[in-house]
């Protein structure tokens, strides 16, 4: 029953075509990435600005009919992106063969440039006296990402329509990466300032134990919904 369906939905895909392979008619593909930042953690810090910087983007999609699809972009000076920003991104949108794709996997690595920082999440912390308090996590070392894409319902099977153009969005989670982050841990930590603000500044040279403990879980929790 399983491969009739399929089969019936193909036939809905790929109409009869004597000139040109259905089965490699293009979709207008484009995705956003963007933030996690409208939970609390722990009731007490909110996440307001990010940025991530790209090296490369990965896209390999699994065809239930057809050949598999890959194909890579990098990116020599790396792409910058708004994480508060909901829109598609020009240099993430593709042409991609129409089909009923049973699996796409994304992936893909920060900007290893050792003088630019590659991601910055900015938040502020609401301390036990009730002083807000900026805090900026700094990362410049090339990370790999990687998620199995889903659909708006769930389904890791994605039907891509040659008609009807499609967007992907792939969600980053710091409220997931500063999880294991306790008020206590904030309350001691050191502050810089930034902006004539003391800030609780977070790298490698300063709170590193906090830095460590978000870097852990940086790969974690990364989402892919198809729209």
């Amino acid at each position: 029953m399983r491969y009739l369906i399929l089969i019936g939905l193909s036939l809905m895909l790929f109409p009869s075509c004597e000139k040109e392979d259905p089965l490699k008619l293009p979709v207008d593909l484009a995705f956003s990435i963007k933030m996690n930042k409208n939970l609390k953690v722990n009731n007490t810090m909110v996440f307001t600005k990010g940025e991530i910087i790209l090296a490369d983007f990965e896209f390999e999609g699994e065809r239930e009919i057809g050949e598999d699809v890959y194909f890579s972009k990098e990116f020599s000076s790396g792409l910058s992106i708004d994480l508060t920003n909901d829109e598609k991104i020009q240099e993430l949108t593709f042409e991609i063969p129409q089909g009923i794709y049973k699996r796409i996997y994304i992936a893909f690595n920060t900007f290893d440039d050792f003088d630019q920082n590659c991601i910055v999440i900015e938040a502020y912390y609401t301390n036990t006296q009730d002083v807000q308090i900026p805090i900026r996590f700094e990362f410049l070392s090339s990370e790999y990402f990687s998620v199995v894409a889903e659909d708006y319902s769930g389904d890791s099977q994605i039907v891509l329509n040659t008609n009807t153009p499609a967007y992907a969005s792939i969600r980053l989670d710091p409220v997931y990466w500063f999880m294991n982050i306790s008020n206590t841990m904030l309350d001691d930590s050191e502050t810089v300032t930034i902006n004539g603000k003391a800030t609780i500044l977070i790298n490698e040279d300063i709170n590193t134990r906090l830095y460590e403990l978000i870097v852990a879980r940086l790969d974690e929790s990364t989402e892919c919904v198809f729209f």
